[in-house]
């Protein structure tokens, strides 16, 4: 498959009703920690990369766009079966 570019991606989740202080906390703490110089030279030894920048709105966009990327070929590994 050309031109395709793998990831794995751990994204924090609650549901969609959920109060906006309450998704703030854990994502206030996680932020604080990607900070940390031991926690960031971790993470590169894992080849991990960190979205710092990450919020609520952004995490779904990056969903869709994943979704809307392999479902084609869900679908046609599937259709091929």
């Amino acid at each position: 498959m050309a031109h395709f570019v793998t990831e794995t991606a751990f994204i924090l989740m609650a549901p969609a009703d959920t109060a906006a202080p309450v998704i703030e906390r854990p994502l206030a703490a996680t932020r604080k920690v990607f900070v940390e110089p031991e926690f960031q030279k971790e993470l590169e030894e894992m080849a991990v990369r960190p979205v710092l920048d990450s919020n609520p709105k952004a995490a779904a966009e990056y969903i869709r766009m994943e979704h809307d990327k392999w479902m084609p070929i869900v679908r046609s590994v599937k259709a091929g079966s």
